[in-house]
């Protein structure tokens, strides 16, 4: 009985968590508040403090902000499948202890080298009103080239969309990195992302994918603020300035492939 109880009270304080969160994001969307509870409910959430015994302490929350350094609470938050959106203030709280490193690593394309997994802040933000899921990944080439591979799904419609290009290093000193993409394909629903399509193997659907995907992509796409920087830990996290959305990633494994969304990601 007691355990039923216990139960019974985390589901309430999750969804009332949940429930706060909601209120106060369309409060600061529609009325342009900036409520201090919006900013307390977004960390208490990306720490996982949702549970009726947690909540019981009012100073528990604050005192694990205390005691947990920035970037380790970044990726407990990581490993517990926490949206972008919700990261973004721990991303906020990582700026200054990564400044460095976020510098060091924007001047040199190099140690991006792999395969990341991203969350995406703007694509999980039309999410609850589209349906839209997407797997984003990101490869590195140690010479800073990049090929980005994204597994959309949309109801029953499933696609992998793909482009290529370099990263630019910063060149004054500061943490901002530029991706410049020049070459754009898509592929149905595969296990795996296609290759780029060249010579002979391109279609004509490949080659009008490629002429929109470079019509449509400019400079001001380009520019990718880098926010944190944790490479021993294989988390970073830089802005897409365009939607103004935090993108954290995450290094995968050596020998990892880009995976589709699951189908029972719902």
């Amino acid at each position: 009985m007691h355990t039923k109880r216990h139960s019974n009270l985390t589901v309430h304080v999750g969804a009332r968590t949940r429930s706060l969160l909601v209120l106060c994001m369309a409060l600061r969307r529609c009325c342009g508040l900036q409520l201090p509870l919006l900013h307390r409910v977004q960390l208490e959430t990306a720490h996982g403090i949702r549970s009726g015994p947690q909540w019981s302490c009012p100073r528990v929350a604050q005192l694990r902000m205390e005691t947990m350094p920035s970037a380790a609470a970044l990726r407990e938050a990581w490993d517990r499948g926490t949206d972008a959106t919700v990261m973004r203030p721990l991303v906020e709280a990582c700026k200054g202890e990564s400044r460095a490193a976020a510098i060091a690593a924007s001047g040199n394309s190099g140690v991006w080298r792999g395969l990341w997994l991203a969350r995406i802040e703007h694509f999980e933000k039309v999410r609850p009103y589209t349906g839209l899921r997407l797997r984003p990944y990101y490869e590195f080439g140690s010479g800073g080239e990049i090929v980005s591979h994204i597994h959309v799904a949309l109801g029953p419609l499933r696609a992998w969309v793909s482009a290529s290009g370099v990263m630019r290093p910063a060149q004054d000193g500061t943490a901002k990195v530029m991706l410049d993409f020049d070459d754009f394909w898509v592929a149905g629903d595969t296990p795996r992302p296609r290759d780029a399509p060249t010579g002979g193997d391109a279609s004509q659907v490949d080659k009008l994918v490629a002429a929109l995907g470079r019509a449509l992509f400019f400079e001001g796409l380009a520019s990718f603020p880098v926010d944190h920087v944790d490479l021993e830990g294989g988390i970073v996290a830089f802005r897409f300035t365009f939607f103004d959305s935090c993108i954290v990633s995450r290094r995968e494994p050596d020998g990892a492939t880009p995976q589709p969304v699951p189908l029972d990601d719902d």
